[in-house]
């Protein structure tokens, strides 16, 4: 019997195999190619240990009430009567609590605060890193996001990177969900996009603005693709992309909430929530000074904190920059999402 000639006929290549990279090495690589980030990292981790040793020495680290709480919450879920993740409770979102999880267990971190503020010191990092390469990507301007990223450094925020809050990581996942969505109108990486949900979706699972963000994200994305003449097919597939992954945080809360205390908007109801403690609070204050139901004056009380936190001149620096980026790039899709 004759062997076929496809049989007999010299083997095909076989493609070398490229062992893969280490992360270490793509993270050297990345920095190579952009020194500003390089720059970003090493300054912001300077300047965080300098701030937690600081603040731990002048006994500041857990001088928020709720720093004590959130610490306390994330301590139980390991070590306590009923130990287990249902410690976490229904009233604060939980990721600022599973972020301590790994240090909690160590009691001198844990009686220190700094358990809780390793997270944050983290989160502020990479907020940082976000807000560089936002910057840079809409501007160009490497100068410009390292300017950025000093004027973000500000007392307030060392301070609230150097304890155990939710500030820092809501932050983190704020500027990351910003970056990836802006990439994504710039771009049109569908890869993109999925980082900005994912990141939406975390964010919602650190503080409840995050709630707000992904809602007003989700109807920003659908009037891009609007904008930009998508088909109806094409909006409802983008659509689903992002919402399918952004709403998941806040759906998996309200389950949580369901599942645990037998009330799906517990967190709503709750004697320890915020509206609970924000009613006696409230209940305290002459009619006239109480925010709630007035427009005007919420938007005074917003405006005095902002002015009070960041300063006159930065704020005024930041309204000044804003509006000549968005003069420049004609109010586009992304510089209205970086606003």
């Amino acid at each position: 019997m004759r062997i076929p000639a496809a049989l007999t006929a010299a083997p095909l290549p076989v493609p070398a195999v490229v062992a893969a990279q280490p992360r270490a090495h793509l993270v050297w690589v990345r920095f190579r190619e952009d020194p500003g980030l390089a720059v970003t990292v090493a300054l912001t981790l300077g300047l965080s240990v300098a701030a937690v040793v600081y603040f731990q020495a002048a006994g500041l680290t857990v001088a928020y009430d709720d720093a004590h709480s959130r610490l306390m919450i994330a301590r139980t879920v390991l070590d306590g009567r009923h130990p287990g993740l249902a410690q976490l409770g229904g009233v604060w979102p939980p990721l600022p609590q599973l972020a301590m999880l790994p240090f909690v267990w160590n009691d001198d971190l844990f009686y220190s605060g700094i358990a809780g503020a390793i997270p944050s010191a983290l989160a502020y990092v990479v907020s940082s890193a976000f807000l560089y390469k936002l910057i840079v990507r809409l501007t160009l301007d490497t100068a410009a996001g390292l300017i950025g990223v000093l004027a973000f450094s500000g007392p307030n925020v060392l301070y609230l990177q150097s304890v155990p809050m939710s500030e820092l990581p809501f932050t983190a996942c704020f500027l990351g969900t910003v970056y990836f969505a802006t990439s994504w109108m710039l771009r049109g990486s569908l890869f993109s996009l999925f980082m900005a949900a994912l990141m939406a979706c975390l964010s919602s699972l650190s503080r409840y603005e995050g709630w707000v963000l992904v809602v007003l994200l989700a109807v920003t994305v659908v009037w891009f693709c609007k904008r930009a003449g998508h088909r109806y097919e094409e909006i409802e597939g983008i659509a689903l992309l992002f919402g399918l992954m952004a709403f998941l945080g806040g759906g998996l809360w309200v389950l949580w909430n369901r599942l645990i205390f037998g009330d799906a908007l517990y967190f709503l109801h709750s004697q320890y929530g915020t509206k609970a403690l924000n009613s006696l609070q409230l209940a305290a204050m002459p009619p006239a000074a109480r925010p709630i139901g007035n427009l005007v004056l919420s938007a005074q009380v917003v405006a005095w904190a902002l002015l009070d936190n960041v300063g006159v001149v930065a704020s005024g620096l930041a309204v000044l920059g804003l509006a000549r980026l968005a003069v420049a790039r004609r109010f586009g899709p992304a510089t209205v999402t970086a606003g």
